[in-house]
């Protein structure tokens, strides 16, 4: 079994919690019209990736 260490752990809730707020982002300014969702979040994490 892997066991991460509590500070891996918060650097993958955190990494996570950012895309989900960036994923939100992108999805308000779409009106939040269903139909893009996967490529919202996969823009969300290459964002957030890049910049961290």
């Amino acid at each position: 079994m892997h066991v991460l260490s509590s500070s891996c752990l918060a650097n993958k809730l955190e990494r996570h919690r950012r895309i989900a707020t960036a994923d939100y982002y992108r999805s308000k300014r779409r009106g939040f019209n269903s139909g893009d969702e996967i490529q919202d979040w996969m823009e969300a994490e290459a964002e957030i990736d890049s910049v961290s």
